[in-house]
């Protein structure tokens, strides 16, 4: 990544930046003691039947939004998704949960962390994908949840967006940031101001918030919407402070982990039944998944 970056940076700044990141990472991990943010909640120990996940979904800018229900907050587990998958997932048995995810780190990880769920819904197929960015949009994981609730009434599920999460699939985030590489070499290189960033990152969360009402209406139960983690928007990192973008592992800032608790019930609960896995872990393409996750922008 960084030999990208090095095109926008001289070379003592970019030193300066990756040195930041892990100094970052040293202080709050305490130099890797801590595999994952000590005071983020256990997301299977909470209450609901349907958890929705926004990706890299800030507390701060969710709160300007008016849905029906009930707003709180929590603090996650993780300053990015396969830190938030790993610390929730690990050495786990979710027969009765089905997840929908638009976000390709639960394949990749779910061998290696032990963890077992009813099934999967692999939505990392082209067929899913919009040709021009690499992402699945909002309302396609809007569907694939809906088709999912009607398969699987008796089942708990998880449905995750990758939105906000870059790529910004909104008209100024698809002018202004390229969509073809990871967010931090895609802001420098296309040499934008954090305020057009912000922007970039606004839309992206108004197109995932305006399913919510679709997917009120079509599940049953109570339904949670959260995030993995949250997003820095060119606010300072910490200790080091340098200005940052994204969500770097293993970073537990405000910003990063403080993340929305939006409770909305629907009325009359699920009825919840265990049954033996369905999900083939064989089934999955290595290469398609790398490639998903590249285009998220991950090095793997």
């Amino acid at each position: 990544m960084f030999g990208k970056v090095a095109k926008a940076l001289d070379e003592p700044a970019l030193i300066k930046y990756a040195l930041g990141r892990k100094i970052n990472r040293a202080y709050h991990t305490r130099f890797g003691k801590r595999e994952h943010n000590l005071d983020g909640i256990d997301v299977f120990e909470e209450d609901w039947d349907n958890l929705v996940i926004l990706d890299s979904c800030r507390y701060d800018h969710f709160v300007g939004y008016d849905l029906p229900g009930t707003l709180d907050w929590r603090y996650s587990k993780g300053s990015s998704t396969n830190e938030f998958l790993t610390a929730n997932f690990r050495e786990t048995k979710l027969h009765d949960t089905v997840y929908v995810s638009a976000n390709a780190w639960f394949p990749r990880l779910a061998d290696d962390i032990g963890a077992e769920i009813h099934d999967f819904i692999n939505l990392q197929q082209s067929e899913y994908q919009d040709e021009q960015l690499g992402v699945e949009l909002p309302e396609t994981v809007t569907d694939a949840a809906i088709r999912t609730e009607k398969e699987y009434p008796n089942k708990r599920m998880l449905i995750h967006y990758i939105q906000p999460h870059y790529p910004y699939i909104g008209p100024v985030g698809r002018k202004h940031i390229s969509p073809k590489t990871n967010m931090l070499t895609a802001i420098l290189e296309s040499d934008v101001p954090p305020a057009v960033v912000r922007k970039a990152y606004w839309e992206n969360l108004d197109e995932v918030i305006a399913e919510m009402e679709t997917l009120f209406d079509s599940l049953r139960g109570k339904t949670v919407i959260t995030a993995d983690h949250g997003e820095l928007l060119a606010e300072r990192s910490f200790p080091f402070p340098y200005r940052e973008y994204g969500h770097p592992l293993g970073t537990y800032t405000r910003k990063l982990v403080k993340v929305p608790w939006h409770v909305y019930d629907s009325g009359g609960r699920k009825t919840v039944v265990p049954e033996e896995p369905r999900y083939d872990r064989s089934e999955v393409d290595e290469d398609v998944i790398d490639e998903r996750l590249r285009n998220l922008g991950y090095r793997v």
